[in-house]
C-alpha cells in the first residue's frame, strides 16, 4: 500500500473535515466525479474545497493508489459501513495510521518516522527545517511555501484549536487531535507556538488495533518484541511498557496469540497468519 514516492500539498490550504471522507465517499459511490463541474453543487462546497477533498480521500487511503475506492472505504463508509461518521476511537486511530503508512502525504511519514525520535518540542519551523533537510538528503526539491502550508495543514489537523490562540478555527477541521498525539506547550500572540510529542502508554487505544498493526505489517507468524515496538512506537507515540501491555492483553483475551520470552527475546506468536479485516472485525464486532 505504501507509495514510497515523497509528495506534497494538493490540499488547497484546508484541513480535514470530519465529514469530508464521507461524503466524498458517497458522491463516488453515487457516481460522481472530482473533475466533472456539477461537482461543486452536488457536493456543496468550493472548488478549491473540491480538490482538497479529493486529496484527503487519497491520503487516508478511501482511494488506493490507483484512485479506485478502497476496500477500507466499503468497510468503514458502506452501506454496512462500520463506522462512517468517525464515532469511535479505534476508528481515528486508523485514519491517523493509514495516512502514514500510506505516504501520499508525505510531512504524516516524515514527522512520525524521522522527526519524532529527534526532538519532542518543536516549532512549525522546526518541523519545516528538518523536513527539507531530508528531501535534500533523498534528491527531492521541496516547494518552500508548499511545505509550510503543508506543516501548517498538519498541525491543524492533529492540534485542538481551543488550545492555541493562533489557530482558532473550525473545531471539525481537526480530525485526529481526539489522538492527543501533538499539544501545545506555548501559545504566544504574533510568534510562533511551541508544540509538543506526547509518548505515553496510550490506554485509550484498543488491545486488537495492535493486532489489526501486526496483521497488516507482518505476513508472519511469529514476530519479535522489538521489531513490532520499531515499527510501532514512534507511529503511535506509546512506551515500551504501554506497547508490552497491550500484546500481554490480546494474550490474556485470545487463544490464537501467545507472548514469551525466551533466552531474553520477547515473542508475539500468533497460531495462523490473520487477514487485517478479520483482525478489524473482531474489534467492530463487539
Amino acid at each position: 500500500m505504501t507509495n514510497s514516492k515523497l509528495s506534497f500539498s494538493g490540499h488547497e490550504t484546508f484541513s480535514c473535515r470530519q465529514h469530508w471522507l464521507k461524503k466524498g465517499y458517497d458522491f463516488l459511490i453515487n457516481g460522481g466525479k472530482f473533475s466533472n463541474e456539477d461537482a461543486v453543487v452536488k457536493l456543496g462546497v468550493g472548488k478549491n474545497m473540491v480538490l482538497a477533498m479529493k486529496y484527503w480521500l487519497q491520503a487516508f487511503y478511501v482511494l488506493d493508489d490507483k484512485g479506485e475506492i478502497s476496500e477500507y472505504a466499503n468497510y468503514f463508509f458502506g452501506k454496512k459501513g462500520r463506522d462512517p461518521y468517525l464515532e469511535d476511537i479505534f476508528t481515528i486511530w486508523l485514519l491517523h495510521y493509514l495516512i502514514i503508512t500510506n505516504n501520499s502525504a508525505s510531512l504524516y511519514n516524515i514527522f512520525f518516522k524521522e522527526f519524532v525520535s529527534q526532538k519532542n518540542e518543536f516549532t512549525k519551523s522546526d518541523i519545516v527545517s528538518f523536513t527539507d533537510l531530508y528531501c535534500s538528503k533523498m534528491d527531492y526539491v521541496v516547494n518552500s511555501n508548499s511545505l509550510i502550508r503543508d506543516v501548517d495543514v498538519f498541525i491543524q489537523n492533529y492540534v485542538n484549536p481551543e488550545n492555541d490562540i493562533n489557530k482558532l478555527d473550525d473545531i471539525y477541521s481537526n480530525i485526529l487531535a481526539d489522538l492527543n498525539l501533538i499539544t501545545v506547550v506555548e501559545s504566544r500572540h504574533g510568534k510562533e507556538s511551541i508544540y509538543r510529542v506526547v509518548r505515553t502508554e496510550r490506554r485509550d487505544i484498543p488491545d486488537e488495533f495492535i493486532l489489526f498493526a501486526i496483521c497488516d505489517k507482518f505476513n508472519k507468524v511469529s514476530i519479535e518484541f522489538k521489531e513490532l515496538y520499531d515499527f510501532l512506537g514512534d507511529l503511535l507515540l506509546i512506551t515500551h511498557d504501554g506497547l508490552l501491555n497491550k500484546i500481554n492483553s490480546l494474550a490474556d483475551k485470545y487463544s490464537f496469540v501467545s507472548f514469551e520470552e525466551h533466552a531474553g527475546i520477547r515473542n508475539l506468536h500468533l497460531k495462523s497468519i490473520v487477514n487485517k479485516f478479520k483482525a478489524l472485525d473482531i474489534y467492530y464486532d463487539k
